[in-house]
């Protein structure tokens, strides 16, 4: 249906909340292959935030249109609200966010070059005095900017999945993407800086839109 191309600009980690035990107090997330990518849930969640922000800034016509494209999660919709619901699906599914196909397969018959993906970040905190504070230092693994492709495809089981949504998904999306200046972890620390385009996928192949 529509493919997302994710150009990390900066440094980026989606990461696992784990360190290794002694060399990064956190490290990114990999596949099976040893890979960096960004989870679809991640991504997903980010879009809904974006497409949420949008609809407040711009009073959109209408306003639940994050939860039709990405689906409503228990007690976060409507918070005050004492009839809580369950998760319902939304009518996008998101994938992960991974390398194109033939880089991928590069990466996977040439694991040395796997290695060159990553750098080491390290920071530590400052006292009042301008002298660093005891036992603060901290070391992250990143990974150096990137290319990485994500599919959205169309959720026609979905309650949300009606013509309506269907017709503006793709102003849904172009306005979701622009509310996106960062993925990852640590965006607010410069981490995961980014431009996405979508790309609309049809039979001859993918058009910008």
């Amino acid at each position: 249906m529509f493919e997302l191309e994710i150009d990390i600009l900066s440094y980026w980690l989606a990461g696992t909340g784990r360190g290794s035990g002694g060399s990064f107090d956190e490290k990114p997330l990999l596949d099976e292959n040893g890979i960096p990518y960004i989870p679809g849930k991640h991504l997903k969640g980010l879009l809904k935030d974006g497409l949420r922000k949008w609809e407040s800034i711009t009073g959109a016509e209408n306003p639940s249109a994050h939860i039709h494209c990405f689906g409503s999660d228990q007690d976060n919709e409507n918070k005050e609200d004492n009839n809580k619901t369950k998760s319902t699906t939304g009518a996008l599914r998101v994938s992960s966010a991974t390398f194109d196909s033939a880089t991928y397969e590069g990466l996977k018959t040439h694991p040395k070059l796997i290695s060159k993906l990553f750098k080491s970040l390290s920071s530590t905190a400052i006292n009042e005095n301008g002298v660093a504070t005891n036992k603060s230092l901290r070391t992250i693994q990143v990974v150096i900017p990137v290319k990485l492709y994500a599919q959205i495809d169309w959720v026609s089981a979905s309650p949300y999945a009606s013509e309506e949504v269907k017709e503006k998904i793709e102003t849904y999306l172009q306005q979701a993407s622009a509310m996106l200046p960062a993925i990852g972890s640590k965006r607010t620390r410069g981490l995961g800086r980014c431009k996405i385009a979508l790309k609309k996928q049809n039979n001859g192949g993918n058009s910008n839109v």
